[in-house]
This record gives C-alpha cells, sequence and structure tokens, in this order.
C-alpha cells in the first residue's frame, strides 16, 4: 500500500548545497589519508569548540 504524504509535500523544494570550488594541489599518502579522513590536506580541518557562551546575569547570583 502507497504512504500519504502532506498536501505540502507536493510543493516543497528541496535543499541545496554550496560547495566552493576548491584545487587540490598537495596529497597525503594513503596511510596519513587515513589517519585525517581524507588524502587531500586542503580539506583538513581540526575542530575547535566554540568558546563558552557568557553566563547570564541570572545564573551568576545563584
Amino acid at each position: 500500500m502507497g504512504q500519504e504524504y502532506p498536501e505540502s509535500a507536493n510543493t516543497m523544494k528541496f535543499a541545496r548545497a554550496y560547495v566552493r570550488p576548491q584545487r587540490y594541489t598537495q596529497r597525503f599518502n594513503p596511510l596519513e589519508g587515513l589517519q585525517h579522513g581524507t588524502i587531500f590536506p586542503e580539506l583538513v580541518m581540526p575542530y575547535a569548540p566554540p568558546a563558552e557562551a557568557p553566563r547570564k546575569l541570572e545564573e551568576a547570583s545563584d
């Protein structure tokens, strides 16, 4: 049996991805590429957590 979808599903648009053009000038060797998850050094972007948000005044008075 077919699945019922809401009427609005017929008018929804798909999301669009934006990917900047990139030049790949170097490559990691295969073993190093496995460690980084890519063979392209230009794509390695280590995660840096955002700075802690300042505490609200109400929380500071507790």
